[in-house]
């Protein structure tokens, strides 16, 4: 079993592992602040989408595309509102976003790109979604 230990954080959480060991999850910071992580051949890197209050990473496949969810302000974290989906591919983010709906994440990524997840409709139910490029 291995334990992952990273220093200065107050909370980290293991989400997904590929078929090369490479880790992906998220950890708050001393300041609350939650980013995502990728965890690959023992290097830590620190996953932040771009101008976003949180980041946090659920899902990895074999071809070391991550996906996630990330709010724009922190209160987007316990109303869900503008929350996005996002896939991180090759250094770059592309958002997932369900138009219309208050929010949206993805858990999972397939080796050949397919998105689950789920969003909150106008009425604040959950529904699943799965996305075929």
């Amino acid at each position: 079993m291995l334990r992952l230990i990273i220093p200065g954080r107050t909370f980290t959480q293991g989400d997904d592992v590929n078929n090369s060991g490479e880790i992906v999850g998220f950890y708050v910071d001393t300041s609350g602040v939650e980013h995502g992580y990728l965890l690959s051949a023992g290097t830590f890197t620190s996953i932040d989408y771009p101008d976003a209050a949180l980041t946090a990473t659920t899902a990895i496949n074999d071809n070391g595309n991550i996906a996630g969810a990330t709010c724009p302000t922190s209160a987007c974290d316990t109303t869900s509102e503008g929350e996005q989906g996002f896939v991180l591919s090759g250094g770059v983010f592309t958002p997932v976003a369900i138009p219309g709906e208050v929010g949206t994440y993805v858990n999972d990524i397939t080796n050949n790109g397919m998105l689950v997840g789920a969003y909150i409709d106008a009425a604040g139910l959950t529904v699943s979604f799965l996305a075929i490029p």
